[in-house]
């Protein structure tokens, strides 16, 4: 019986293959291609992978077609317990066999001969019958193309050699092994060679004819080989690929569920009590939206009756003054979620809602004293320049804010594009403002630094750095008429408006961030010159070469958040250092330590 198989070696793991488990994954593509999808039966893959067989994606979907592990299948056999394969630790020498290999397996042992790595043996039965291990030519065609190429060249081959000796011989319409007639086939033939006869005579009467005929069959059926070899591996690749896509649907996080309530634990103090009627009043307002489950002291008990501080509890024990009752709210309602949502963002994205543009004066203080003051001009927009921005964007580009596709804005009518044109140029100068349908229905990926980026200083600072004015303004127009509102259960709530913040998803949003970054950048090298600051996006790093170094970073980073009314957030900011004594020293100043390694 033949056998099939393949002899790998993986990347190891080390700091000349950082990527080394990617790395496996691709030499191991060929071989699902064409071991796992291009063959059948008796087959394996063996060798030292390097890296743990769940972790690859092409072993997945070996395992998704019938393969197997030669010590899982004993495992799930006889019982057979897993041995390490590799310095007595892990298990990094496999060997995978096909389903068809599997069913013949009889045996497995584990033997320590080598110091690093152990010697995996598995004994196969019933080899002795013949079994095709890969499919033949006629198997390999596709669909509706066995009729026409089921003549091989070993008639037209024959045929020599009696021409040879007799010197003219009786050429057939019908082959041996074609089901048409092969005189008709050879008049609409792809390859027609020099001097090759049109038409097929009844009789050949000399050699070099069957010759010509011999040389120009041998050029089709070369031609249909190699497009039908390059037809079975665009299966082949499809198959693979098709199983690619299938682990990582599998691997893929479930989407997170959308908000269908909310639950608030609420605290009161009990502030009076009436003895009589047993009715209770909280120095807070009770909040009775949604439904509440109450605790008086850690005890069940049930509230009815509430208006406002004054309501009716109903306990096993009389409340005391004094005493907490524990509230467990759970609200289900559309208005009410929307509701709450806007009252915890409002605060961050209206949160400079009534600052003056003096409380900005560090600032723009500090932006004229140390920002260069540049110009640079924009030319008018116009079509050609349109289309040539529309040819850097991929074919598959997202959408932008107004919903248009890439598609859409190529092939919109020039006077459509002009029209669209003219109108971006009036909002540009300050003649027209961004209209509602463009607002309403905006997508964005909300993320909290973006959100409290403050607007005044940035677009102070943009224009020291010679943004045209008319974009600023436009910019400017457009945050203020950009509105959100939550969607709980199908349902869009008020809209909230913002004077604080530019939206995530937003290619100007990045403008303002490089704005704030490079300020951040200026601000370090002046104030705190023996740090080397790093940022990317709303990630601020330094680099320090001792603990006062970083230190003064420290305090001239938070400096400048106050100065710009931007939050540095506690739970991450972390601290790193290489040597014991400067951990110690960091830990003075309540950073939290990153584990790294230590160097003497």
């Amino acid at each position: 019986m033949p056998i099939t198989g393949v002899v790998f070696y993986g990347y190891p793991t080390s700091s000349s293959h950082p990527a080394a488990c990617h790395a496996t994954d691709s030499l191991l593509q060929g071989v699902t291609r064409d071991l796992i999808h291009g063959r059948t039966g008796p087959r394996y893959v063996a060798g030292d992978f390097n890296q743990a067989p769940r972790s690859l994606l092409e072993v997945r979907q070996w395992e998704e077609c019938g393969w197997v592990e030669i010590q899982i299948h004993a495992s799930m056999h006889w019982g057979w317990e897993p041995r390490p394969t590799c310095k007595g630790a892990t298990q990094r020498d496999l060997i995978y066999v096909s389903p068809e290999l599997a069913a013949l397996c009889i045996g497995v042992s584990v033997e320590n001969m080598f110091a690093d790595h152990a010697l995996v043996k598995a004994q196969f039965q019933g080899l002795g019958f013949y079994l095709r291990s890969s499919p033949g030519m006629r198997s390999m065609l596709l669909p509706g193309m066995r009729p026409r190429w089921q003549i091989t060249s070993g008639p037209a081959q024959a045929l020599l050699f009696p021409v040879r000796v007799l010197g003219e011989v009786s050429l057939a319409s019908d082959l041996v092994g074609h089901e048409e007639a092969f005189h008709v086939w050879w008049q609409t033939r792809r390859i027609q060679l020099q001097g090759s006869p049109g038409l097929l005579p009844p009789a050949v009467l000399c050699l070099e004819g069957i010759q010509r005929v011999y040389e120009d069959f041998h050029a089709n059926f070369k031609s249909f080989e190699a497009w039908n070899g390059r037809a079975r591996r665009d299966v082949l690749q499809h198959k693979h690929q098709q199983g690619r896509e299938q682990v990582f649907r599998e691997l893929r996080k479930d989407r997170s569920q959308t908000v269908d309530s909310l639950q608030f634990h609420h605290t009161h103090i009990v502030g009076d009590v009436d003895p009589d009627s047993h009715q209770v009043f909280l120095e807070e307002p009770v909040d009775s939206r949604g439904h509440s489950s109450w605790q008086l002291e850690g005890q069940p008990c049930r509230v009815t009756e509430v208006d406002g501080q004054l309501c009716q509890v109903v306990s096993s024990e009389r409340p005391i003054v004094g005493q907490e009752l524990t509230q467990r709210q759970i609200i289900t309602s559309a208005a009410d979620i929307q509701a709450e949502f806007a009252r915890h963002w409002a605060a961050k994205w209206q949160r400079h809602a009534g600052v003056e543009v003096g409380f900005w004066r560090r600032a723009l203080d500090f932006c004229n004293a140390y920002l260069p003051a540049c110009s640079f001009d924009l030319p008018p927009l116009n079509i050609k320049t349109w289309n040539k921005a529309l040819q850097r964007y991929k074919p598959l580009a997202a959408r932008g804010v107004d919903g248009f596709a890439k598609s859409d804005l190529v092939n919109m009518p020039p006077p459509m594009k002009q029209e669209l044109i003219s109108f971006l140029s009036r909002i540009e100068s300050g003649d027209a403002d961004w209209p509602a349908q463009m607002l309403i229905g905006l997508i964005m990926n909300l993320d909290k630094e973006f959100n409290t980026l403050p607007r005044a200083p940035v677009f102070l600072a943009a224009s020291r750095l010679g943004i045209p004015n008319f974009l600023i303004q436009a910019w400017d127009k457009f945050l203020g008429g950009l509105s959100r509102s939550f969607v709980v259960h199908g349902e869009a709530g008020e809209q909230i408006l913002s004077s604080t913040g530019f939206p995530e998803g937003d290619p100007m949003s990045t403008v303002a961030m490089t704005i704030i970054d490079w300020a951040w950048h200026l601000y370090l090298q002046q104030y705190a010159p023996s740090s080397v600051p790093l940022s990317f996006v709303d990630n601020f790093s330094c680099m320090a070469r001792d603990t006062a170094g970083l230190a003064q970073a420290l305090t001239c980073t938070r400096s400048f958040a106050d100065m710009w009314s931007l939050e540095i957030d506690g739970v991450k900011t972390f601290a790193w250092a290489l040597r014991p004594a400067s951990k110690r020293a960091l830990k003075r100043l309540w950073l939290m330590l990153l584990k790294t390694w230590e160097v003497s």
